[in-house]
């Protein structure tokens, strides 16, 4: 059990325990202070101060990590997905796992050096395999300002091909 289970364990006894005790006459009073105590915990427990007292005490004993920035040489968007065409969208569209990595790599080149961003995706879906995770990526990233010339795209995108054709894969054993 983690630190956050029995304090939940305990809210959800009141409340159970508040339900059970307005079955019997003697125990009402009581049930129905539990119920409620039951509920302003769950209340309480559920809010976003408690969660972030929560993460708080996990990430207290971690220091951010800070790259140096010199050290990078490029910035690697593998595809995380596209949602096919409809009749009211024609054309693919980027999932959300990879509409938020482009969005990210177009951050980190704006706000860092700007080193080549490679996308990485093969085929979008099976109704428009002419279009790639990478063009898709490759679009978001230019329309968040990275030029196209610094966008490189490996549209035949899988990680140990990609790897093996850019020579990562030599370095890698």
């Amino acid at each position: 059990m983690t630190y956050v289970q029995p304090g939940l364990v305990v809210v959800l006894a009141a409340l159970a325990f508040g339900l059970l005790a307005r079955r019997s006459e003697r125990a009402r009073r009581a049930g129905a202070w539990a119920l409620w105590m039951g509920f302003f915990g769950l209340a309480v427990w559920s809010s976003p101060p408690a969660a972030r007292l929560a993460l708080w005490t996990l990430e207290r004993g971690y220091a951010p990590i800070n790259a140096p920035a010199d050290a990078v040489e490029a910035v690697v968007v593998f595809g995380g997905g596209v949602d096919p065409p409809y009749p009211s969208q024609p054309e693919p569209v980027a999932a959300e796992s990879t509409y938020r990595r482009a969005l990210y790599a177009a951050w980190l080149y704006r706000n860092g050096q700007p080193v080549p961003v490679i996308v990485s995706g093969g085929p979008a879906a099976e109704t428009a395999p002419e279009t790639t995770v990478a063009e898709v990526s490759a679009r978001i990233l230019n329309a968040a300002g990275v030029p196209a010339e610094r966008i490189i795209q490996e549209p035949r995108g899988n990680l140990r091909n990609g790897c093996l054709r850019s020579g990562l894969g030599s370095r890698a054993a």
